[in-house]
């Protein structure tokens, strides 16, 4: 015991606490890497420290403005650094990651408590753990730590501001609060500011003095300053990255299940919701699904509740007003049985100008905190009744320490996800394969120069050894590649661009101008990746990338890597059934001339109106030479009347159409009329090369104004691939190989058909009488 503090032993609670939340932290899949957040922190976190410090990023997605990557150089990145430095298993690494995390949020809130004299010690440490083992700790601290980050320092930014008096500086007050807030880090940086509502709400429900002017101005000031570091490089990042906050998902996906029930247990993360074959965050999914844990995060929610309305409440105005704001702000865009009257309208904001809030439960930690404190409260008054009432007939007996096992039995209860093992999404995996390294490996000594397709696309990494979510060759490779994955992070082009080779790929026919479309758009090598698990990507089978790549003149296999038993067959394709051991990765090579910089005059350039997608079909008809230079018209300023000769290429490639972007492919939908709304409700129908409707084709039709329809089959926001050959119209196009498809799985029953006539027409009723 000697090594142990002296505080520490005086409080066996704490160890305890402490030890239970270790022993939590290590129990999730042990000796198995998983992911969290970003998949370099496991593999390669020193190599990306060093690629955080640049804003721009020349070896992924042909060259992109990296994501919040200045985010992880504090804490996380540093972190995940030293564990490497000192040679730490990666998987430790991760376990002492979430324990620090939960062991944070335990011990500021305790400390927290404490300072506002809320409850006794038991009620304290009960509201404790159930803060760190909170239903949105529990669903992120294991899958996406970083916005677990936020809760877990929250009591820290709020202690110096409570002990002000004890501190007996307002500066030095301040200067701790804004250090716990550098502690929050700045990968997520609306997780951050809206935690700091709760700060703002304590600062505004003071008593205005001088000392409390002062403090409140060294606060802001400290805050801004630890935040500069962050604040900087997102102001570049918004001013010239793609604005993928318009592609990714929207205010009706994040607001679906922000319901008073929901938000007030816990259970608003969105993400915790999705399923595809298996919950994608497991813990999140059990505390949704359950019904005895919704029974007992419910009790807890209301025991908190019944604290907060509690006349003798310590801070009572400072937790009602808190609860009540993240609450409010939480479900006030939701749409269901009880709703806003303002959720449209905050649906609109959260689309638009509030788009970088649009994730409303992150607002949860500003509501959660004052509700457990409430917790402690409640719990306290209970048992103090209960034990005044029973001390007047058994004077001798001790009720508060009988009160306090079920209250820590039900919080226990409440996280039975941590029990479970279920807070680290899997399948992990010990090591990043070997058949990988040497790929990347491979790739390097090649030409550390020559770019890399990593194909088939898919939107995330999900292999048979692992669920990387990030792609292996990110934190792996020393030469640059890309991949078609779900966030289109380089620019549109290249996304136009490699979705036109994933099509080529999937059909299995191959192309006589792939090789020059990839040589045009610097790529020298193809990574056909071969284990990818099937079973959860949509994926062509191997088989028909073969054919297609074997189809497609100029591409020729030069190296394989490992080995796969069997592989994964795609859902509803028997095409690789049978096909026994394969080689994990292939790697083909582009046999045409990269191009690298040339001069060409103007007048030799042709320009091709439609999209980076048109120039494959150019190429495989020769309208377009292999090693000649094109525009599109969105990027030239003549107009078609100054073009002379075969300077100007008409296509009707870049087609007005809705793209779901959470797909790699069967993403589109037919081609819309000039007003025809998308239906994702987005603010973006697609990610287009450039701005300009001129440059769209649109589809028109002829004696009737339009034909709209329940669902269909080519409508991107029904359930399953798009196919836009089953668009309404197909149902009055008098052709008989064409029809209307209703969205799958939503059944017959209810669908209707729309058309809509330009004039109005006399309708001749005919006589059936016989």
């Amino acid at each position: 015991m000697r090594g142990i503090p002296a505080r520490l032993r005086r409080s066996p609670g704490t160890v305890l606490s402490l030890l239970l939340l270790t022993a939590i932290a290590f129990g999730q899949r042990p000796g198995q890497v998983t992911f969290d957040t970003k998949l370099d922190l496991a593999a390669n976190p020193i190599h990306f420290m060093a690629r955080a410090l640049h804003l721009w990023n020349p070896e992924a997605t042909s060259g992109e403005l990296q994501n919040q990557a200045y985010g992880y150089l504090f804490p996380m990145g540093p972190f995940f650094a030293a564990g490497q430095w000192l040679a730490v298993p990666p998987w430790i690494t991760q376990r002492l990651w979430t324990t620090l995390l939960l062991v944070a949020a335990f011990y500021g809130l305790l400390r927290l408590a404490r300072a506002l004299h809320i409850g006794t010690e038991p009620t304290r440490y009960a509201a404790a753990l159930g803060y760190a083992l909170a239903p949105r700790i529990l669903t992120e601290v294991g899958a996406l730590s970083s916005e677990a980050l936020a809760a877990s320092m929250l009591p820290w930014v709020l202690l110096p501001l409570v002990t002000v008096r004890r501190i007996g500086s307002p500066r030095r007050a301040a200067a701790l609060s804004a250090l716990a807030v550098l502690g929050m880090g700045g990968i997520n940086a609306a997780v951050v500011l809206m935690a700091l509502l709760l700060p703002g709400v304590w600062l505004l429900t003071r008593r205005w003095d001088a000392q409390h002017v002062g403090l409140v101005a060294w606060w802001c000031a400290c805050v801004v300053g630890v935040c500069l570091w962050w604040i900087v490089p997102l102001l570049l990042l918004g001013q010239y990255s793609l604005p993928f906050l318009d592609y990714i998902e929207s205010s009706t996906t994040t607001t679906a299940v922000a319901s008073l029930f929901q938000a007030v247990r816990g259970t608003n993360q969105w993400v915790a919701y999705i399923v595809q074959g298996e919950p994608w965050w497991p813990a999140g999914w059990l505390l949704i699904d359950h019904p005895v844990l919704m029974a007992l995060t419910a009790v807890v929610a209301l025991i908190g509740l019944a604290g907060l309305a509690g006349n003798l409440l310590p801070q009572r105005r400072f937790l009602v007003t808190g609860f009540l704001t993240g609450l409010t702000l939480l479900t006030i865009g939701y749409v269901g049985a009880v709703d806003s009257p303002l959720s449209e309208l905050v649906r609109d904001l959260l689309d638009g100008p509030l788009a970088p809030f649009r994730n409303v439960h992150k607002l949860d930690p500003v509501l959660r905190l004052p509700l457990m404190l409430g917790f402690a409260h409640g719990v306290d008054a209970v048992a103090t009744r209960m034990h005044h009432a029973l001390a007047r007939r058994r004077p001798g007996i001790r009720l508060r320490p009988l009160v306090f096992v079920p209250v820590l039995l039900l919080v226990l209860g409440a996280a039975a996800p941590a029990w479970l093992g279920l807070l680290r999404p899997g399948p992990g995996w010990s090591d990043l394969p070997p058949h990988w390294r040497s790929a990347a490996t491979w790739l390097a000594d090649r030409d550390a120069l020559a770019r890399t397709l990593v194909v088939p696309g898919s939107g995330f990494g999900q292999y048979d050894w692992g669920r990387t979510v990030d792609e292996p060759l990110q934190a792996l490779a020393e030469a640059p590649w890309a991949v078609r994955n779900q966030i289109p992070l380089g620019s549109a082009g290249n996304t136009r661009m490699m979705d036109a080779v994933e099509e080529v790929l999937a059909s299995g026919r191959g192309s006589a101008g792939l090789a020059d479309l990839l040589a045009r758009s610097g790529f020298r090598h193809l990574v056909l990746r071969n284990d990818i698990d099937r079973t959860q990507v949509d994926a062509p089978p191997v088989t028909v990338l073969r054919r297609a790549l074997a189809d497609s003149p100029g591409i020729a296999r030069v190296a394989t890597f490992g080995t796969t038993e069997a592989l994964s067959r795609t859902l509803g394709s028997p095409v690789d059934d049978g096909a026994g051991a394969s080689p994990a990765i292939e790697v083909y090579e582009v046999r045409r001339p990269v191009p690298t910089a040339s001069a060409v005059l103007t007048a030799d350039v042709p320009t091709v109106s439609g999209g980076p997608e048109s120039l494959l079909p150019l190429l495989e008809q020769g309208v377009v030479e292999r090693d000649r230079p094109v525009l599109l018209a969105g990027d030239r300023t003549a107009s078609p009347d100054d073009a002379v000769g075969d300077r100007w290429i008409v296509t009707d490639g870049l087609r007005r159409r809705e793209r779901d972007i959470g797909r790699v492919r069967d993403n589109l939908s037919q081609t819309l009329t000039a007003n025809e709304a998308g239906r994702q409700r987005r603010v973006a129908l697609d990610v287009l090369p450039f701005p300009g409707e001129q440059h769209q084709t649109t589809a028109t039709y002829q004696g009737i104004r339009e034909v709209t329809a329940s669902s269909a089959a080519s409508f991107v926001d029904s359930f399953g691939p798009a196919d836009p050959s089953h668009l309404p119209f197909a149902a009055i196009d008098g052709q008989r190989a064409t029809a209307w498809h209703s969205a799958p799985l939503v059944g017959p029953v209810e669908q209707w058909l729309q058309v809509d006539l330009d004039t109005p027409r006399r309708s001749t009723a005919c006589d059936s009488r016989s």
